[in-house]
């Protein structure tokens, strides 16, 4: 069983970002290139993560990590591996019910979108500052497939996202994840992303150089959202990322060579 002592008030540091000695750790149980959820390497995964739990059980993205990776399983084993896993969670909501953390990881699995949307709507209407929260609403707008078509709902959905950013301003691979979804389904909106690119990029800039493939989604933005006469400019800026990631000599790196494909 695994472990869960999440602290009642977590800062908003520890929601945003793994612990230091754990970070490289996620980095690799999220990373999909080289392990798909169809594969036994999956599996490996999930046990890899129960393993860093017993050792930092406090950690809330290892623990959304994890969840994340049973979520992912698929459908055959999906069901079972969920409610074996979700037993100690729902033990801890029960005996905190006004954490935030402990209450959004008690959250399960839904695979209904509408469904999925109530519940989120109501976990953010409690709790209207938890960043993961406000994530999760703005997936469920896009699953919807009606952010593109509504405006009313690509407003909702624009802003959970941006107060998503607001809150932790560090997680940019969720963001542009998002964007590059809503780009692919809905036709994206050019406003919204010149408004929050700027940042991102910045923080992209400043993340450790093995998250190069960020620069692919922040690149395909960047051009899609940008005005005709600002085209000139991207090229520029893009020309700039490569030279200055080529000095990192990332031959080796498998991310670097995604990027380059």
């Amino acid at each position: 069983m695994v472990s869960l002592s999440i602290r009642r008030e977590a800062a908003a540091a520890e929601i945003c970002e793994p612990a230091p000695q754990i970070r490289q750790d996620i980095a690799e149980l999220i990373d999909t290139w080289a392990c798909l959820a169809n594969q036994p390497c999956h599996k490996e995964k999930i046990d890899r993560a129960k393993s860093l739990l017993q050792n930092d059980p406090d950690d809330f993205l290892l623990n959304r990590t994890y969840q994340n990776l049973v979520f992912d399983l698929p459908e055959r084993d999906r069901q079972t591996a969920i409610g074996e896993m979700l037993v100690p969670y729902r033990k801890k909501a029960r005996r905190i019910p006004d954490d935030p953390a402990v209450q959004y990881l008690n959250k399960g699995f839904e695979q209904d979108p509408e469904k999925a949307r109530a519940r989120d709507e109501r976990f953010v209407k409690k709790w209207p500052g938890f960043s993961w929260g406000r994530l999760d609403l703005a997936v469920d707008v896009l699953k919807s497939r009606t952010w593109g078509n509504d405006p009313h709902d690509r407003e909702i959905g624009e802003e959970h996202l941006a107060i998503f950013m607001r809150l932790c301003p560090t997680r940019y691979v969720e963001a542009l994840g998002l964007m590059m979804s809503d780009l692919a389904f809905n036709g994206g909106n050019p406003a919204f992303l010149r408004e929050h690119l700027p940042r991102l990029r910045a923080t992209v800039e400043a993340a450790p150089p093995a998250r190069t493939l960020a620069y692919g989604a922040l690149w395909n933005l960047e051009f899609a959202s940008a005005l005709p006469t600002d085209q000139p400019r991207v090229r520029s800026r893009v020309k700039g990322d490569l030279a200055s990631l080529k000095k990192l000599r990332l031959k080796s790196n498998l991310n670097w060579l995604t990027l380059l494909r």
